[in-house]
């Protein structure tokens, strides 16, 4: 259990597995629908959302990533939050997990001899759409081997229209234990009470016997192997303009724990490319013939990160050539040291003023997301609080030479 004090009426509670997966079935994603078709002890549709209406809680809701899945609660008050907390327990830890149920949510033909089902239509409006497709060759290049970063969690057509009821029971066995399971809540929830209310829950624990040993997911060496050299590749996919295409670069960076490094090549890329003056964004988009219409960065904080930067709308002609424009100008940049220090001290203010704002105005979701992060790779107590030591850690930066930041360019 992870708990912050937050002030405020409003208690939010985020229940998150750690959920690993060397397919395309998506299990992962199935379970997060099936869970709130009924428990053991509460074998009804509905039952948990009604709890929540009951208990004045925002719904229940959920959310499915690469490396975890978080099941949500919201409500005014910690009374109905604990009142609430024990039914959704059961729904998590015990799901019915019917065939009935997995044939209305996963995938099913209708009346109409369509693919029908919650989780298959929802994957169907994604598949095809040109931001997975490249994703998913990009992760298939960085992650060599059977690591489970790259497989599609969410489910690809083909395997949900082949997933069995079992499978997903299977996984549900594997993955869905108290011992890889953290309630991180945030609020004002006295500890007695919350105990109070988990009793009933840690009682049927203990009456269920022991578990069989797992080795904790993303532990494997399998899934952080790393390529040896640059790989490229082209995908096609279909698209209503044939003038543009996109382009995707990647990078593996440092170990989860190196927070300083990871947290430095993080502001680098916003200097890069915060706003139209801004260095790579200038050189590529505003020219009189741009390279691309729009860069987007975006990092993924795995045991090891992974930075991402994606070019829309590059014309055809300069769909190859592009991604070494790039990587061109990022190693002239560090060779002439061309950094604006001014520039970048007043990004790391404001970066410091976002995150203390987001403190305050958004205190349970992010606290939350750093939580979630610390579960999945932190190995030790300093870990999360090295974490969240984001404001110390932008001051001290503010202190480094030019020379740190031309070193983390290089990198």
């Amino acid at each position: 259990i992870i708990k912050a004090d937050v002030d405020g009426p409003v208690v939010e509670g985020y229940f998150t597995l750690a959920t690993e997966a060397h397919d395309d079935d998506g299990c992962p994603h199935t379970l997060e629908h099936l869970v709130f078709m009924g428990s053991e002890d509460y074998p009804y549709k509905g039952v948990l959302d009604r709890f929540a209406n009951r208990n004045y809680a925002d719904g229940t809701n959920a959310w499915t990533a690469t490396d975890h899945t978080a099941y949500t609660l919201k409500t005014a008050g910690s009374e109905g939050f604990l009142n609430i907390l024990p039914v959704y327990m059961d729904h998590i830890l015990y799901p019915t997990l019917t065939e009935t149920a997995c044939y209305t949510e996963v995938q099913h033909i209708n009346s109409e001899g369509e693919n029908a089902g919650v989780v298959y239509c929802e994957m169907q409006a994604h598949e095809n759409r040109d931001y997975r497709i490249i994703n998913a060759k990009v992760m298939e290049m960085i992650y060599p081997g059977d690591s489970g970063y790259k497989s599609e969690t969410g489910g690809r057509l083909a395997n949900l229209r082949s997933l069995s009821v079992d499978t997903i029971r299977k996984y549900h066995k594997d993955y869905y234990r108290v011992d890889n399971l953290v309630l991180i809540i945030t609020g004002k929830v006295e500890n007695e009470d919350l105990f109070k209310a988990l009793s009933a829950v840690e009682s049927k624990i203990s009456q269920k016997g022991p578990l069989p040993p797992i080795q904790r997911p993303w532990t494997d060496k399998v899934n952080h192997n790393f390529i040896t050299s640059t790989m490229t590749a082209k995908v096609t996919f279909g698209d209503e303009d044939l003038s543009v295409g996109q382009v995707a670069v990647a990078w593996r960076g440092p170990e989860y724990a190196d927070f300083e490094t990871n947290t430095a090549i993080e502001l680098i890329w916003d200097y890069l490319t915060e706003n139209a003056a801004s260095p790579l964004t200038f050189f590529l988009v505003e020219q009189e013939e741009p390279y691309c219409t729009d860069i987007s960065i975006s990092h993924e904080r795995y045991r090891h990160s992974l930075y991402y930067v994606n070019l829309s709308d590059v014309p055809v002609d300069k769909l190859d050539t592009v991604h070494e424009v790039l990587i061109t100008k990022l190693t002239e940049l560090a060779d002439n040291e061309d950094i604006d220090m001014k520039t970048l001290h007043s990004l790391i203010s404001r970066q410091k003023q976002r995150y203390i704002e987001s403190l305050e105005s958004r205190p349970h979701s992010t606290i939350c997301h750093q939580a979630i992060t610390d579960f999945l790779y932190g190995e030790k107590p300093e870990h999360l609080k090295a974490l969240f030591s984001n404001v110390p850690r932008l001051d001290a930066y503010l202190d480094r030479p030019k020379s740190f930041w031309v070193d983390i360019l290089r990198q």
